[in-house]
């Protein structure tokens, strides 16, 4: 429970998903993004870091090229038709959601908290930003139903 609990902080996430900071990546504060210094993932892997499995972990678009993220939402234009699954600028901005869904699951399904801390997370979710990403999220549905 401790690992599961280690792997949801920033701390363990960033390792696990990056390896350590000034070594293999960087990471500029001021516009939230992850870059990487080692060629490729494999790299990561050899070194023992990062998780080929991606063990309680969702992904983190603050890592991607300005291309990866065009790319992205050219895949999304074209070839989802569900646009409920499209990225929103909302899932953007507020990037530390995913890691409070990963904290409140697996402490919830391990029993480390009652079932009853999900009232708690809805409450954090939605005022940390969760809010504005269902209001974006409802928008895109809703324009595809015209």
């Amino acid at each position: 429970m401790k690992l599961i609990d280690w792997l949801a902080s920033d701390a363990g996430f960033n390792l696990v998903t990056y390896g350590v900071e000034n070594e293999q990546y960087t990471f500029d504060k001021a516009k939230n993004r992850v870059q990487m210094t080692v060629p490729s993932y494999s790299e990561l892997y050899a070194q023992g870091f990062s998780n080929p499995i991606r063990f309680i972990q969702v992904v983190d678009r603050r890592w991607m090229t300005e291309e990866a993220l065009s790319a992205m939402e050219i895949t999304n234009k074209y070839t989802i038709k569900n646009q409920f699954w499209k990225t929103t600028q909302g899932m953007l901005d507020y990037p530390d959601l995913p890691k409070l869904w990963s904290e409140y699951f697996a402490k919830i399904v391990t029993g480390t908290w009652p079932v009853d801390k999900w009232d708690e997370f809805v409450t954090k979710y939605y005022s940390q930003g969760g809010k504005e990403i269902e209001k974006q999220v409802n928008e895109e549905w809703n324009k595809t139903k015209k």
